[in-house]
């Protein structure tokens, strides 16, 4: 799996191009596609071996599981789409490894309610617990008050 900051970007570019079955699109178009967007968002390219390995992880069932397909074409090359015309990578269902996952990495963030720093855990996890049903039980054991007129938080970290 590629760990640059463009990865998320050139998945969503190749489900297009996968889910697009108006157009056969074969390797060297796939390539022309996503380096034409990134080029046009943050003047980046990548390449013909990058894309090769993008489409290996979205197939991989620790990617997305995605069923690509490489069909013929005269000449000895191929265009790739998805099998299913209505699959997204999208709209896949989460696994139950992922739900646990989400579930301890909720139940690890709910030790940092409280934390006049850490504010913004509240939110995150108030959305996860809504969204995957994660709401635990908890009581917390320690609690935090904020004194506003207090001077020199900043030197402290957290």
């Amino acid at each position: 799996m590629s760990t640059n900051k463009n990865a998320q970007l050139r998945y969503q570019i190749l489900d297009r191009c996968f889910s697009n079955f108006r157009q056969r699109y074969t390797i060297d178009d796939l390539v022309e596609e996503v380096n034409e967007k990134l080029y046009d968002l943050n003047g980046t390219e990548v390449s013909l071996r990058q894309i090769r390995e993008d489409i290996k992880f979205m197939r991989d069932s620790v990617g997305y599981n995605a069923p690509v397909e490489a069909y013929p074409l005269e000449g000895g090359k191929c265009y790739y789409r998805y099998v299913d015309q209505n699959f997204t990578i999208f709209n896949n269902e989460l696994s139950v490894e992922e739900v646990k996952s989400l579930s301890q990495m909720v139940n690890i963030q709910q030790r940092f309610r409280g934390i006049p720093s850490f504010n913004w855990i509240e939110e995150v996890v108030s959305n996860l617990e809504y969204r995957f049903g994660g709401k635990t039980v908890q009581e917390n054991v320690i609690s935090f008050d904020q004194n506003e007129r207090l001077r020199g938080l900043e030197y402290l970290s957290m």
